[in-house]
């Protein structure tokens, strides 16, 4: 069942509906309470009413914004050095410091370079600060070496190159190896305390000339304390476990030697050396057919140069003189 307007003709469903259609059935005026401004249809009030400028949030047409409008219109938009005009005061006061044709832009330019000013990079530290702070910090983490960044960022998960050396020890029998043992700041992949050996598997990172320098200090550290520290790279130990654990166990055995770094030769590194020497072969051939095309077209050019010294030679001989019409036919007839 289905409920018709007596007005316009429109079906309702319900009879409530109805009601509340009759009510404003007809009307094309909607005014605002609060501005009076009149819209067409309930929708575009509702959609006024919902603004934040009626809520009061913002200057809008219910809380001074006729008053705003005007003072805006009375302020300055406009850069004294270039006078580019803006429609608002933060772009002015932002294009100031950067005007090019400001007399103090050099000295803005540096200091938001070494970052003295706040509106751009905030406060920068002294040197004499930093040290301060790094000096504290490392007092802090010497007493706390739980809380080192590097053993909370990082996974206590072995990598695929670790469970390799790993196996290849416990194949061998070599026993005593404690797995990321901690000594002041640093955590070794692979530690024998009783002997105070150290072995480490570095990755990719470790070429980085940053992450070299922080090994330097670490090896420095180690060595101080009495420890021997063996590098070998993961690249190193996936190709050739077993000539890393020989390195390994005669590094073990030799007292004097305190660092050691692994020489063995990798496959990556074996196909690049071959990639090379296919590279330099086949540019040496390059260079010697390059040679050998430059030294004929030298003798090509030689050989006709001195063709046409011989015929000047014989025109010289015959006493033709080229001015003269006919001396192309008495060349002829000499068979030049």
């Amino acid at each position: 069942m289905s409920y018709v307007c007596p007005k316009c003709g429109k079906e309702l469903k319900y009879k409530k509906s109805l009601k509340n259609h009759l009510v404003n059935c007809g009307r094309t005026e909607w005014p605002c309470p609060k501005c009076g401004k009149v819209f067409e249809t309930r929708f575009q009030l509702g959609g006024h009413k919902s603004s934040t400028a009626y809520r009061g949030k913002r200057r809008g047409p219910h809380n001074g914004q006729e008053k705003y409008a005007v003072n805006r219109k009375k302020s300055n938009l406009t850069c004294p050095y270039c006078f580019k005009k803006f429609k608002k005061g933060n772009q002015k006061s932002g294009h100031i410091g950067g005007c090019k044709l400001n007399p103090k832009y050099e000295q803005n330019l540096a200091a938001r370079r070494a970052g003295q000013l706040k509106r751009w990079k905030g406060k920068c530290h002294t040197q004499e600060t930093k040290l301060k702070i790094r000096k504290t910090r490392l007092a802090y983490l010497k007493a706390n070496p739980d809380k080192v960044p590097y053993k909370l960022n990082h996974s206590s998960v072995e990598s695929y190159p670790e469970k390799l050396l790993k196996c290849e020890l416990e194949k061998r029998g070599v026993t005593g190896c404690v797995q990321e043992y901690t000594s002041g700041l640093y955590s070794y992949d692979f530690a024998w305390p009783d002997i105070k050996l150290d072995v480490e598997v570095d990755g990719g990172t470790h070429n980085q000339e940053k992450v070299q320098q922080i090994d330097a200090e670490r090896d420095k550290f180690s060595i101080a304390n009495g420890w021997r520290v063996y590098r070998a790279t993961a690249a190193q130990v996936q190709s050739d476990v077993v000539a890393v654990v020989d390195e390994l166990l005669a590094f073990a055995k030799d007292v004097n030697t305190t660092t050691a770094t692994s020489k063995i030769v990798t496959k990556a590194e074996t196909r690049q050396f071959k990639k090379k020497q296919q590279q330099t072969v086949v540019t040496e051939t390059r260079q010697l057919k390059k040679q050998q095309q430059r030294l004929l077209a030298k003798e090509v050019k030689q050989a006709r140069q001195n063709v046409l010294v011989e015929q000047v030679k014989q025109l010289l001989v015959l006493g033709v003189n080229t001015d003269k019409f006919g001396w192309v036919t008495k060349v002829a007839n000499f068979g030049m």
